[in-house]
């Protein structure tokens, strides 16, 4: 019930883009996209990739017998389900329960969630920065504190001390070994490292809109679309659609109409953004084969 709530959330979204925007002017954009671009915003998004599975791996490293080839390959895996799961975080349960066969499930849990903390913290911040400096802070003022508020409600989740220490008496071992890991994290370095190649990765990732814009013949500073697509980013977080799908195309075209972009433009954009992450993340659905291959002759060849 619930995923049939979101897909319809989904459709009726793009049914209302469907009416709203000039489709002649949409398919005149599309077809006169420069191949250059497009093909900079596909490794772009690879590039995006390799980024977030190396922020991963700085917390799987703990444990000997991770490597960052496999973090990457988990990774891969997570970013192909999560085309088809709500929001944009679905996939993180598929790197969870591979790592989890490597690091053990409290472990892997741990890594994930800690990743995606420092991850939000560096959306925030990048938001800011670029929401602020296009002289917009008012317009957006309660997504920003939203955005902060969770950030740090989630940081205070995890390593307060006195809410871990509640967490452990109420729920025993399993969640003990999981705040037993979160505070083996407790390094200043750790979390600098952490939060630096998080800025990085959102970065690259306001980067490939911006190449794909580029695509179009359409030019914006790249501080305003900090702001814009880190915001876009935090609402597609949502669990109330597929991956984000027509709400991030509404976002678009709302939010850059806003400084004088065109609507198609902006859906095209969107919808680009989309189908070129679904053919970068596909290969995730190869190494999900192989995944799937590899335990199956482990379980054939154990006594």
């Amino acid at each position: 019930m619930s995923f049939l709530v979101r897909l319809l959330i989904s459709g009726g979204a793009l049914i209302f883009l469907a009416f709203y925007i000039d489709w002649s002017e949409f398919t005149n954009y599309v077809a006169r996209a420069h191949f250059g671009y497009m093909l900079s915003a596909f490794l772009a998004v690879h590039l995006c990739i390799w980024i977030s599975g190396y922020k991963w791996y700085i917390l799987c490293r703990q444990e000997d017998n991770v490597r960052f080839f496999q973090c990457l390959r988990w990774y891969y895996i997570g970013f192909f389900f999560n085309n088809f799961l709500p929001g944009s975080l679905g996939g993180d349960g598929a790197r969870m329960y591979y790592a989890g066969k490597k690091i053990g499930g409290a472990r892997a849990v741990a890594s994930v969630v800690t990743e995606r903390v420092f991850a939000g913290i560096a959306l925030f911040l990048v938001m800011m920065v670029g929401l602020l400096s296009a002289n917009r802070s008012g317009s957006f003022l309660f997504e920003m504190v939203m955005v902060f508020a969770m950030c740090v409600i989630a940081y205070n989740l995890l390593f307060n001390y006195r809410f871990t220490l509640l967490m452990k008496k109420r729920f025993g071992e399993k969640t003990a070994k999981f705040y037993d890991t979160i505070h083996s994290y407790k390094k200043l370095r750790l979390f600098l490292e952490l939060l630096c190649f998080s800025i990085v990765f959102q970065v690259c990732f306001v980067w490939v809109t911006d190449l794909l814009y580029r695509s179009m013949g359409v030019s914006i500073p790249f501080i305003t679309q900090l702001g814009f697509v880190s915001l876009i980013s935090a609402l597609t977080m949502i669990p109330v659609s597929i991956n984000g799908l027509g709400i991030r195309e509404g976002s678009y075209a709302y939010l850059f109409m806003l400084i004088g972009v065109e609507q198609s433009v902006s859906v095209a954009v969107s919808l680009l953004f989309f189908v070129i992450v679904l053919a970068a993340t596909s290969i995730g659905g190869v190494f999900y084969l192989l995944e799937r291959g590899e335990r199956g002759s482990a379980e054939k060849t154990a006594p």
